[in-house]
């Protein structure tokens, strides 16, 4: 449901699944527009600049893969400039984070304690602060990491990254969402449902019907849906 209320989950798909199409030597420039684009899309974007920063340490490609990094740290640099000149401050993205439920900081990277204590304060099905569905999501996402490591080590670097900094420093407030960006997950959950039974495989399938019925009715009755 995330991809039709506006967010920028949908653009930040579309960009990386150019990214990692085009990043086997087939029109480079787009693979390398859309590093651009995705550090200024999300913030958090930067995080996939681990993908060329290994290859160009592993030798494998290094023309390329230092056009993708120098194409994300200008995204970088670009959205910190968009916040400079519209708000008068290169970090106003983050102070307007002060205004959240949760707070969000990067102090909370280094605070174990506080983050082990968030992932067990589960008050409810789904709400801003102590969401299950949040926490079921972060467990399923490190169960697909730990397979995608099969497939690409950069890609489950890079993946570990996306979803563990929003998880620490959020403090869980709309993992679920989140996740939906994280495109290598795909794979490992691909791998899963082709080889589940087919009674399971309906069961999960109406499991997962009925958790987007209950987001789409909480975001149109004024609840929390994201």
């Amino acid at each position: 449901m995330t991809f039709w209320i506006g967010f920028t989950e949908s653009l930040f798909f579309c960009l990386y699944a150019c990214l990692l199409a085009f990043s086997d030597g087939k029109k480079p420039w787009l693979a390398r527009g859309a590093a651009f684009l995705l550090s200024l899309t999300r913030p958090v974007g930067i995080f996939l600049l681990i993908i060329p920063a290994i290859g160009w340490l592993l030798g494998i490609r290094r023309w390329f893969s230092a056009g993708c990094i120098v194409a994300f740290l200008a995204g970088w640099m670009v959205y910190f400039v968009v916040m400079w000149c519209c708000l008068g401050h290169p970090l106003a993205g983050w102070e307007a984070q002060k205004l959240h439920v949760n707070q969000p900081s990067l102090r909370y990277v280094a605070d174990i304690p506080k983050f082990l204590k968030s992932f067990v304060n589960i008050t409810s099905l789904h709400d801003p602060t102590g969401s299950f569905l949040d926490r079921l999501m972060f467990v399923g996402s490190f169960w697909g990491i730990i397979r995608l490591w099969r497939w690409q080590p950069t890609w489950c670097f890079a993946t570990l990254a996306m979803l563990l900094i929003p998880a620490m420093t959020n403090q869980f407030l709309s993992f679920s969402r989140f996740t939906v960006v994280a495109i290598p997950l795909l794979f490992p959950m691909g791998e899963l449902l082709l080889k589940t039974a087919w009674p399971l495989l309906v069961c999960w399938i109406l499991l997962a019907m009925a958790a987007q019925y209950y987001l789409i009715s909480q975001y149109f009755s004024a609840g929390w849906g994201t």
